[in-house]
């Protein structure tokens, strides 16, 4: 396994010169973001000990004009994701950065529906192991501020080519924008909402895990963050096909 900082970097395929907050840390303005969620420090123990086990890689996909608040509310997105995923032994380690100008995207830096979201998810990919997330400039049907190509039902399972990736709309507060970063790439490795599925106003009710990463957004008690997840929640999300094994 790999016991150096160098070695770790190659191993999750970084080159061979790199910075640790922009590339192995993946925060493409070079800082730690402060943000509800994110770890208040980083600990290079503490990523090894992640990237050793089970981890992820993810491939950030900017749509159209993406500025510099938006640059720093995705870079919130990513320390929220891993430090939540990090709970349940679960590693985030590489993260790709790659754009699409407002001239190729054919108008889907604005998603209108759940089709043009597919035709999207079938458009781009990028290569290698890494889960595609593309942060869109809007989403403007049915309420929705991400959305994931699909939940798998089983180990193992593989999307088809539309439903490869997630969506999340970038023009919010970097907090909201973080957890349904989080809460989609969550659903794409295997989770399913905590509230159940009906649509309009969810269930919300008791037994529901209103405190959870998985809970969906509009029964999300004011004033809290909802980012938990279970034990059982882990083990779904390791047994995923895009994880990767320790270095």
């Amino acid at each position: 396994m790999a016991t150096s900082l160098k070695a770790m970097g190659a191993c999750i395929g970084l080159p061979a010169t790199f910075s640790v907050l922009r590339h192995f840390y993946g925060f493409w303005e070079g800082q730690l973001p402060t943000v509800t969620g994110g770890a208040t420090e980083l600990s290079l123990t503490r990523q090894f000990e992640l990237l050793k086990g089970p981890h992820i890689h993810l491939d950030v996909i900017h749509v159209g004009n993406i500025d510099a608040d938006d640059d720093a509310t995705i870079d919130a997105a990513v320390h929220v994701c891993r430090t939540v995923y990090g709970t349940v032994d679960l590693g985030v380690g590489r993260i790709r950065h790659f754009a699409i100008p407002v001239a190729d995207a054919n108008g889907m830096d604005v998603i209108d529906s759940a089709t043009e979201k597919n035709d999207l998810l079938g458009a781009w990919t990028a290569t290698e192991p890494g889960i595609d997330v593309f942060m869109v400039r809007d989403i403007t049907y049915d309420s929705v501020i991400g959305s994931a190509g699909y939940i798998p039902g089983d180990c193992g399972d593989e999307p088809a080519s539309d439903e490869d990736g997630v969506i999340v709309d970038v023009n919010r507060a970097a907090a909201g924008v973080a957890r349904t970063f989080t809460h989609e790439v969550g659903h794409f490795l295997g989770l399913s909402h905590t509230c159940g599925e009906t649509s309009g106003t969810p269930p919300c009710a008791s037994p529901c895990q209103t405190d959870n990463l998985m809970t969906q957004t509009g029964c999300v008690p004011a004033g809290t963050t909802a980012l938990n997840l279970t034990a059982s929640q882990g083990t779904t999300m390791r047994c995923h096909f895009m994880v990767q094994p320790g270095c």
